[in-house]
Parts: structure tokens; sequence; C-alpha cells
């Protein structure tokens, strides 16, 4: 029991820290940014090594964040400060409430298949999905309130 306690304790972020939210701050920011990018490539579908170094970032950071949900807990109700630290439980509340299937979808490297043309290129569409998070967040009450917590 204590071996699954201390796994809990070194592994499980707490939906309150700091650092988390800092965290989802600019995951949220690069959110709108990314959907912006995405659409520029789709659009103009030019190959350049140097745009692609932008992208990898991007994805790399967005699947950090895919693989962080699973192990941050969540309060019980919305006044509480009890909160729910079960792996299981954590897991099927992100797959069933949370943006599970969005991110999953925008997290799947589409615009690897190549096709002729640069066709390809228009699988980037497919991950303006995101910005559904960043324009949730575009509230200047709720930013003004994030920053000052950091």
């Amino acid at each position: 029991m204590e071996n699954k306690d201390f796994f809990i304790d070194l592994f499980m972020i707490d939906h309150k820290n700091r650092y988390y939210n800092a965290w989802m701050l600019f995951i949220d920011h690069i959110s709108l940014l990314s959907c912006y990018y995405y659409s520029f490539i789709a659009s103009f579908r030019t190959q350049d090594d140097f745009k692609y170094s932008y992208v990898w970032w991007f994805e790399v950071l967005f699947m950090i964040d895919f693989l962080i949900q699973f192990l941050v807990d969540y309060p019980i109700c919305a006044n509480s400060d009890t909160s729910v630290k079960d792996f299981s439980k954590i897991f099927n509340r992100y797959i069933q409430e949370g943006d599970f299937v969005l991110n999953l979808i925008a997290v799947v490297p589409l615009q690897l298949i190549k096709l002729r043309k640069n066709y390809h290129e228009l699988f980037y569409i497919v991950k303006i999905v995101r910005i559904k998070r960043g324009l949730e967040k575009l509230d200047i009450y709720v930013l003004m309130t994030y920053y000052k917590k950091i």
C-alpha cells in the first residue's frame, strides 16, 4: 500500500499547482498560435524545412500536454478542496468528460502520409480543432486572473 501512495505522490499533479496552471496557460496560447500556423501551411502548401521545425515543437508540446492530462487530479465538486487522485478515475473522466477525442485526433500525425502535389499538407486542417481550447480560455478576465497567480 505504501508503494501505491508513493507512486501517487511522485507522479500525481495537483490541479491547483501554479506550475501546472502556467503550463495550461502556455498550451492555451500555443493552441491558438498553432491553429493560425497550421492554416497557413494548409493554405499555401509550400515545402520548407524551417516551417517543419515549428510544427515538431508544437506537436511535442501537445503530446506532452496530452499525456499530462492523465496525471492531473480533479476536485470532487466545484467548491471542494478534496481531489480525486485515483488514476483509473482520472483516466475515465478524461476520456468521457474531457477533450480526449479532440486531443487524440489532433495529435495523430496524419500529415506524414505523403500525397502528391503536397496534398498531405491539408491534413494540418485537422489539427485546427485545437482552436476550441484556445478560444474557450480567451476570456480577458480569466487570463488576467491567471497572470496574477503566476
